[in-house]
């Protein structure tokens, strides 16, 4: 379980259920931060001492640095991405919407419906219906 502390739109408290290769990712890095408390994100300086909690603007820094180095066009990416890319992959598999946003966080339907439906519509059979003509 991962327990946030806090979010933006969170109380403190508030646990995920995480498993697979998720888990394992968070285990491999608590491991590395010998701490299993505080901030998820901190910074760590090159003598292995951790820092404090990244902030929002750091974290956006290092996504967009990431993408780069991907070759992705980071003119429309940052920290809410991974959020973003979290629903959105959701629709592309499937899973229903309500089990995407309890654990995306999302409560409101309206822009966790927009997110969602840019994956579903890959997945849309009414795509190929004038191949069959």
């Amino acid at each position: 379980m991962l327990k946030l502390t806090s979010t933006k739109t969170q109380v403190a408290g508030t646990e995920l259920p995480l498993r697979g290769r998720a888990a394992d990712a968070l285990r491999l890095w608590m491991n590395a931060r010998h701490d299993n408390e505080g901030s998820l994100f901190v910074g760590i300086h090159r003598n292995g001492r951790q820092l404090a909690r990244l902030s929002g603007r750091a974290i956006d820094r290092i996504v967009k640095l990431r993408a780069e180095a991907a070759r992705i066009d980071v003119s429309n990416i940052g920290a809410h991405s991974l959020r973003v890319g979290f629903l959105t992959e959701a629709g592309r598999r499937g899973i229903s919407l309500t089990d995407a946003m309890e654990m995306s966080r999302h409560r409101t339907l309206r822009i966790a419906m927009d997110y969602y439906e840019r994956g579903r519509l890959e997945r849309n059979a009414a795509v190929d219906l004038l191949n069959d003509i």
